[in-house]
């Protein structure tokens, strides 16, 4: 499916491109989130400033585990390493928000929109499964498996895991990462767009005076 974008002269397919680190059947490992591990955060550098939407792939084990995705900043420095501002944040995600299955191991494809995210290319940011903040930061007793990929496909990201702090404790989601990275990465695949602007009616109509 083309990613459309709307502009003052109208709507128009958009240039896509794409981060993409497949699901595949070999060389995919899996861990979980949930109530073992707060949050697991991706890394990953943008190439372009609209991202259009996140697929990524899970295996649940528990029908009750609800979450976010959320995108943030990162804080970089010799001290401090992690999320910062929060840039975007799912509506919650659940059970009915998976796609069938489409593959051996049986991963559900899950497809997030990101419409209205702004990011600069370059420059580098985590979204994050977040299972941590239902019900007032309440852990579900549930868990969810998450498709893991070896760093060396995509070195511009890598997975960080949030450690647990004990059930019915939320996480601080400020915390210093710079000690939990795990040379991996999820699966995952980030569409982005680059619009091009449909021709306004008045600047057709003066190519086509200009050719008489």
């Amino acid at each position: 499916m083309a990613a459309y974008a709307v502009h003052a002269g109208g709507t128009v397919p958009a240039r896509a491109s794409q981060i993409d680190i497949p699901l595949a059947d070999v060389n995919a490992g899996v861990c979980c989130f949930g109530n073992q591990a707060n949050y697991w955060a991706q890394l990953f550098t943008a190439i372009a400033p609209t991202p259009v939407s996140l697929t990524f792939y899970v295996l649940p084990n528990s029908p009750t585990l609800d979450f976010y995705l959320l995108v943030t900043s990162i804080s970089s420095s010799q001290t401090s390493f992690g999320p910062a501002s929060v840039l975007f944040e799912s509506p919650l995600i659940t059970a009915a928000n998976f796609y069938p299955s489409t593959d051996s191991l049986g991963y559900k494809t899950t497809n997030v929109s990101l419409a209205g995210l702004v990011l600069a290319p370059g420059e580098q940011y985590f979204w994050i499964l977040d299972p941590f903040v239902i019900n007032n930061g309440i852990a579900n007793n549930g868990q969810m498996l998450a498709v893991f990929r070896d760093q060396i496909i995509y070195p511009q990201g890598e997975l960080f895991a949030f450690p647990p702090t004990g059930l019915g404790l939320a996480a601080d989601l400020n915390q210093n990462l710079a000690t939990r990275g795990t040379a991996l990465n999820l699966a995952f695949t980030m569409d982005f767009a680059s619009a091009v602007p449909e021709p306004s009616t008045w600047a057709m109509m003066i190519v086509v005076f200009a050719c008489i």
